[in-house]
């Protein structure tokens, strides 16, 4: 008499992908501060950095954080909506590496057969973090 037991690898499979969720979070939170509210500030400032760039003789008053945020740091408007320019378009490379093994860990999780597989599945953001020491 042969007994055949399979282990349900539906609970094992729902777990790898939320496990590669948070790791996709914490190679995100190497480049950005976290927080709802610091993404919309982040969103306020590229907004006001492009209609900068549309205009540069925009009433300060429709540019507030750019204004703010330059005075701060004692430089001008104009290298502050840069600088925010900058950092959006690096943002945007590492964004979309962390999207890309973050999608394909989860299809290849949702296409694993075995426990070993399901391990394996799960991608190295280590290249990705690499990028915030360099």
């Amino acid at each position: 008499m042969r007994i055949s037991v399979t282990k349900d690898l539906a609970p094992l499979k729902q777990q790898a992908k939320v496990e590669i969720d948070q790791e996709a979070e914490r190679t995100r939170l190497l480049f950005i501060t976290p927080g709802d509210g610091q993404a919309m500030a982040y969103e306020e400032k590229r907004s006001e950095a492009r209609a900068y760039q549309a205009d540069p003789n925009i009433d300060p008053a429709e540019i507030p954080h750019l204004v703010s945020e330059a005075d701060v740091l004692g430089i001008t408007v104009a290298e502050m909506a840069q600088m925010i320019l900058d950092m959006t378009a690096q943002w945007k490379a590492v964004s979309v590496e962390v999207e890309r093994l973050r999608i394909a860990g989860k299809a290849a999780v949702d296409a694993a057969t075995s426990v070993p597989a399901i391990e394996a599945a799960k991608p190295d953001f280590g290249p990705v973090r690499a990028m915030a020491n360099g």
